[in-house]
């Protein structure tokens, strides 16, 4: 799934952002109804880590919390790793994500409950 459509997917639904695997079981819910392929916990190796899911080649990483210059690290990862096209952060943080190596989507989840 493209980037953007993973966006449009997911914005204005009213999900649980109290906690990650909150957030997370509310995402996967609607990725499943919608029939997206993906995969959760997506392991990109040693180096990188686990994704929270893989969307195609899109990306999808989950932040409630945490500090901006973790979040970014993090995202540089994500962004250097060859399987992933594009990344979309789908967080309750406000966060900017300069120079990265690949087309980062943010989609503020904070928004669906204005």
């Amino acid at each position: 799934m493209p980037p953007d459509a993973l966006v449009r997917l997911l914005s204005g639904k009213r999900m649980r952002c109290s906690t990650e695997q909150a957030l997370q079981d509310d995402i996967e819910i609607v990725l499943a109804a919608a029939g997206a392929s993906y995969t959760r916990e997506h392991y990109l190796g040693a180096a990188t880590g686990r994704i929270d899911f893989m969307v195609g080649n899109t990306g999808l990483e989950i932040k409630v919390k945490g500090g901006a210059r973790n979040i970014h690290r993090q995202c540089v990862r994500y962004c250097d790793h060859p399987s992933i096209d594009a990344l979309v952060l789908a967080t309750t943080r406000a966060v900017s994500l300069p120079h990265l190596s690949k087309p980062v989507f943010i989609l503020d989840l904070s928004r669906a409950w204005l």
